[in-house]
């Protein structure tokens, strides 16, 4: 029950003070010359956020019975791509996701493999 609740006060404070704190960060990253490092930086955060929120729907979507696992908060989607494609796990439509990251950047999702928080 707790944890709930901390998902709850968590999920109204972002709500509430994401677009000041983005506002903020943009100004103060540009004034400082580190808008691409700060742009990164929330890429990141909100691709490992999109990991743990969607782990449940990848891993029925984008996976074979025995693929590697999404939902891991600490690590990126691209990560987790690139250990199925590595292990020939993906269905139809996560190498679909898994191609279209890969044209964008070449072999992006091999290049994420275990970009975690720890091993940054």
């Amino acid at each position: 029950m707790i944890n709930f609740l901390l998902l709850q006060v968590a999920s109204l404070l972002k709500l509430t003070l994401t677009p000041f704190g983005y506002m903020y960060g943009v100004v103060r990253s540009l004034q400082r010359k580190q808008y691409s490092q700060y742009a990164l930086d929330l890429a990141l955060s909100k691709d490992r956020y999109g990991n743990a929120l969607l782990g449940y729907a990848m891993n029925d979507l984008l996976i074979k019975k025995n693929g590697y696992l999404f939902g891991n908060g600490l690590e990126t989607i691209s990560s987790a791509l690139g250990k199925n494609q590595q292990r020939n796990t993906l269905t139809k439509f996560g190498k679909l996701i898994a191609s279209t990251l890969n044209k964008i950047d070449k072999d992006h999702c091999i290049k994420s493999i275990d970009n975690t928080v720890n091993n940054q």
